[in-house]
């Protein structure tokens, strides 16, 4: 009863790695719900994470989105909208709409990134071309932006943005692998520009645990059975990486002092975030400061995909800059107006 069969009756295994359960079935959907609801009020859990939650039915989750927000407003639900391959999806990207539910977002992970299948392909952080469109559905949390910039989402924080997570290799991992000959400053930048994508990005950021000391788990995709000595949080890494774990401290920062960078609602977003004009491989974009109560004015955010510096013409007059890559900062680390040369790989921050 509580497992999903075929016609023959074997187990059906649309997880990949074994059976699955029947959500749809009315005790199955109560022993869920009733489990959710001991955490809740027993344990204080205050959110919770679905594996392959494509696999559960729509009327479960909204059963599940229903009753743990009567109990509290703030419970974060989120899960991955896929299950395994060939699997029957029934809560995919898309059927979060409209619900307190967030999924994650492999659109923007993968522009990122690339390819988690092919260690080899490259993403936007690595200078492969042509994913400014893909990056700019992300930065304006996946919704209906406009006729070509839109995605899965109705609201921003149905969308989870990220780059890595315990699945597939370490963000550090995949990038030595598609650039086995990159140099490590390269490297470096990759692992900044990755990140600050999705820190300065409307949605729910999520960073996989030790992305900021340079996390490896030495190339192995699936560490499930891996052991203590490749799932171990390495934390001389933070000492041997401490200027790129100053680097993701303080761009985690810059979101949390900026409520800009958290816009609230499709419209705000829409009626706020405005793209520029940009030379191949760079998206810039602006955000109204003031008409979202944040303590900048405009905001000027540039993401440099190329692997060679680029030249670039800033918008109107003089712009107060608050990250070049490397360094960031609440107070002006400089003031530029006209053409600038970005970095290979970077990210600029500006403000007024």
């Amino acid at each position: 009863y509580y497992y999903r069969t075929d016609r023959t009756g074997a187990y059906l295994n649309g997880t990949g790695v074994g059976n699955e359960i029947a959500t749809e079935r009315p005790m199955m959907r109560k022993h869920i719900l009733d489990t959710l609801k001991m955490w809740v009020n027993e344990y204080r859990i205050d959110g919770f994470r679905f594996d392959l939650m494509g696999l559960i039915d729509r009327e479960t989750i909204l059963a599940i989105d229903r009753e743990l927000h009567a109990i509290d407003e703030s419970i974060l639900l989120y899960g991955e909208p896929w299950g395994g391959w060939g699997a029957t999806i029934t809560f995919g990207k898309g059927d979060q709409k409209g619900t307190g539910v967030s999924v994650f977002n492999d659109n923007l992970r993968d522009a990122i990134r690339g390819s988690v299948f092919d260690e080899k392909v490259k993403g936007f952080a690595l200078g492969s071309r042509a994913k400014e469109r893909r990056i700019m559905r992300g930065i304006v949390g996946s919704i209906e932006y406009s006729n070509d910039i839109k995605d899965f989402a109705d609201d921003p924080a149905e969308t989870i943005n990220y780059v890595s997570a315990h699945d597939n290799q370490t963000l550090w991992d995949k990038n030595s692998a598609a650039m086995p000959d990159a140099p490590r400053d390269l490297l470096l930048s990759a692992q900044k520009l990755s990140n600050a994508i999705v820190i300065l990005s409307q949605g729910i950021p999520f960073l996989h645990g030790g992305v900021d000391f340079a996390r490896t788990k030495y190339g192995n995709e699936n560490s499930y059975n891996a052991g203590v000595e490749i799932n171990k949080m390495d934390y001389s890494r933070k000492a041997e990486f401490i200027d790129l774990f100053t680097y993701y401290k303080e761009i985690i920062a810059l979101r949390k002092n900026h409520p800009a960078f958290r816009m609230t609602s499709s419209e705000q977003i829409r009626s706020n975030l405005t793209f520029l004009d940009a030379p191949r491989n760079i998206v810039a974009f602006t955000i109204n400061g003031k008409s979202v109560g944040d303590s900048w004015e405009e905001i000027l955010v540039i993401f440099n995909g190329n692997l060679e510096p680029t030249e670039i013409t800033l918008p109107d007059e003089s712009w107060n800059l608050a990250s070049d890559g490397v360094r960031v900062s609440e107070a002006p680390l400089e003031r530029l107006s006209g053409k600038v040369t970005l970095e290979p790989i970077s990210t600029y921050v500006f403000f007024k």
